[in-house]
């Protein structure tokens, strides 16, 4: 990435993907390096995929993102 003059460089932040089972129990995480909390959500989506995501950033939670149908 090149920086414009007088723009801040700063390093990408590390969140954490969860991929959740039915029953909440972590079945996956992904860690991955984002500029910001959205584009961290974005990245996230993708693993969505019939399954409950949760993306974090240290200890604090960004975002669940449930999937848009839930096993009944």
């Amino acid at each position: 990435r090149a920086w414009a003059e007088g723009e801040k460089m700063s390093r990408p932040l590390i969140y954490r993907i969860y991929i959740l089972a039915n029953d909440d129990e972590v079945t996956k995480r992904v860690c991955i390096e984002c500029a910001d909390d959205d584009a961290a959500i974005e990245a996230a989506k993708q693993y969505i995929k019939g399954r409950d995501v949760e993306v974090w950033q240290e200890n604090r939670r960004i975002l669940r993102l449930d999937r848009p149908w839930k096993d009944r």
